[in-house]
């Protein structure tokens, strides 16, 4: 096995630079796939924020509102009156979310 000991023992250039670009191949594989596993991680489970907040915390006091909606029952709602003649802004938060998140 002559080609196993020149490589891990090397005496010729063209084998010192082999044996230095597949090191430099193998940590640049290394750190990639390492960096892509924890963003995947980090996109699959993010972190848990602390969304406890209370209408006392809010600038100008919001109102609350309970209203019906058809065929899904009752919701209950924050109301933050704006300017006279102002557009009206409804934020929906999603599935696992709160309404802390969006504020």
């Amino acid at each position: 096995m002559p080609i196993l000991y020149e490589i891990r023992h090397p005496s010729r250039w063209y084998t010192k630079l082999l044996v230095l670009v597949l090191g430099l191949l193998f940590f640049t594989l290394l750190a990639t796939g390492s960096i892509a596993a924890f963003l995947t991680y980090r996109i699959i489970k993010p972190q848990r924020t602390s969304s406890e907040i209370s209408r006392e915390s809010f600038p100008g006091r919001p109102d609350s509102v309970d209203f019906t909606v058809p065929g899904g029952g009752l919701r209950h709602g924050w109301f933050f009156p704006g300017r006279v003649g102002a557009p009206t802004v409804v934020l929906c938060h999603g599935y696992e979310s709160s309404r802390g998140e969006l504020l």
